[in-house]
């Protein structure tokens, strides 16, 4: 089984790829400066991932392009969840998670179920109600990835990826300079 570090340095390659597999920007995870170059990040081999990764997101293309390409680059099996919280838990997400299982309408209610997947990356204040809820549901078995500043502390997420000028900062934090996209 693939460990917590090893997953986070599979997510920050893919990240880096991301960003612009022509040339690497400078990235800061958590409080350390890191600079890759554009011929180490591509030769260098991920981990093959087991498992299915799901991708976490709101009607927002926005959010969609940058999980589903950080996905991509991952390589695992993946299931895209278009997940739309009812009110008063898309009012407060990602803050208000009891009873989180009835943010759903009853129509979504069947995507969000076990068996839990392996991976699961979110893009935007909506999903990080849903990947910061997977990780006590799967009791830690599943890595969940937060795409953009949560808006709460980033320990509540095995992974977040947010903007450099969000300021967010931790261990588990990757700072990008720009987006994430497909673009190669």
């Amino acid at each position: 089984s693939t460990s917590g570090a090893e997953l986070r340095t599979n997510i920050g390659r893919a990240m880096w790829q991301c960003i612009g597999s022509r040339r690497f920007r400078d990235v800061k995870p958590g409080k350390h400066s890191v600079h890759r170059s554009s011929h180490l990040a591509p030769c260098v081999p991920m981990l093959s991932l087991h498992g299915e990764c799901w991708v976490i997101t709101d009607a927002a293309a926005g959010n969609q392009r940058q999980a589903l390409a950080l996905a991509a680059r991952l390589q695992m099996p993946t299931r895209h969840l278009l997940l739309e919280p009812r009110a008063p838990w898309s009012w407060l997400a990602p803050r208000l998670t009891l009873g989180g299982r009835l943010a759903l309408p009853a129509s979504q209610r069947a995507w969000f179920a076990p068996p839990w997947p392996a991976l699961a990356i979110g893009c935007g204040r909506a999903a990080a109600l849903f990947t910061r809820m997977l990780r006590p549901l799967s009791a830690g078995r599943c890595h969940t990835v937060q795409i953009l500043g949560p808006r709460l502390d980033p320990g509540l997420w095995d992974t977040v990826i947010a903007p450099r000028h969000d300021g967010l900062e931790g261990n588990n934090v990757l700072r990008p300079l720009g987006s994430l996209n497909p673009v190669e």
